[in-house]
């Protein structure tokens, strides 16, 4: 139906059509770990994010997200996408969309003219009307949801918290504290 982007103050709609959902575009400045997750809460089933605080929430949440990649992100979101690409061969809408998660850090990053470049120098960048068509298909996809629920199970089980290497760590970095829990001698 419409599209209404939420930024500092203001709110700016897009009409465009009479019937279908209103989607919505919040883009605060800072926002406290609590605000954000009453965000993700009341969100849909799709989250943008930027940032490594958000995508941990998202995926904790296990919604299917966007990843806005900032400068310093660039290569986490290639081993993303190389994950997604070897983890979710029987869902492609999934791995269109992480492809298309790659793309959009390219052009969030223009090519250097220096002697020196990356390899993003040598990669094609799509333009951004192609890129928001490949996005918009892959979220129509019954099949993407289900292949980022499979990868966010996977980061869960391979990339999460683990409660070994902290008691490791504990032994090493606080060898002399009182009798407690690992977890208050790192508070």
């Amino acid at each position: 139906k419409s599209v209404e982007i939420h930024f500092a103050d203001r709110v700016d709609t897009l009409d465009i059509n009479t019937t279908g959902k209103i989607i919505r575009i919040i883009c605060p400045s800072v926002l406290s770990d609590a605000d954000f997750r009453q965000l993700i809460r009341l969100s849909g089933e799709f989250v943008a994010v930027r940032g490594d605080q958000s995508f941990s929430e998202v995926v904790s949440s296990d919604r299917v997200f966007f990843y806005d990649t900032p400068a310093w992100a660039r290569y986490f979101i290639k081993d993303l996408s190389g994950l997604a690409e070897h983890h979710l061969a029987d869902y492609p809408s999934a791995v269109s969309l992480f492809h298309c998660m790659k793309q959009s850090a390219l052009h969030q990053h223009p090519p250097s003219d220096d002697v020196w470049v990356e390899d993003t120098f040598f990669e094609q960048r799509i333009p951004w009307t192609e890129l928001a068509h490949r996005c918009g298909e892959a979220l129509r996809h019954p099949e993407t949801k289900a292949g980022f629920t499979l990868l966010n199970r996977y980061i869960h089980s391979h990339h999460a918290f683990n409660e070994i290497l902290c008691k490791l760590v504990w032994n090493r970095l606080c060898p002399f504290h009182p009798k407690g829990t690992y977890r208050e001698c790192v508070e």
